[in-house]
C-alpha cells in the first residue's frame, strides 16, 4: 500500500468519525481526529534523514582525541543522494 492510499484511507476514516461524532457525546473523538490529522501530515511530508557520520581522530601517539570530530561529509552526501534517488524513483 502506498503513502497516497494510506493517506486517502485515513482521510476517509477521519470524515466518517467526524460524521459519527455528531451523533455521539464521546469526549475521546476529538483526540482521535487530531491523531489521524497528525498521521496524515506525517505521511504527506517528504523528508530525507541522513545520519551524522563522524569519527574521533587519533593524535601522533595513536591516542583517540574525543574532543574533536571529523565529519564524513562525502559519506553523508552519498547517503543523501541515494535516498533522494529512491524518493524520485518511487514517485
Amino acid at each position: 500500500m502506498t503513502k497516497k492510499e494510506i493517506t486517502r484511507q485515513l482521510q476517509e476514516a477521519s470524515n466518517w468519525i467526524f460524521v459519527v461524532s455528531k451523533e455521539s457525546d464521546e469526549p475521546h473523538i476529538t483526540s482521535m481526529l487530531e491523531g489521524i490529522e497528525n498521521a496524515i501530515n506525517n505521511l504527506s511530508m517528504e523528508v530525507i534523514e541522513v545520519d551524522i557520520a563522524y569519527y574521533h581522530p587519533e593524535d601522533k601517539k595513536g591516542i583517540v582525541d574525543e574532543t574533536k570530530k571529523v565529519y564524513d561529509i562525502e559519506g553523508m552526501e552519498e547517503e543523501f543522494q541515494y535516498k533522494l534517488k529512491q524518493v524520485i524513483k518511487n514517485n
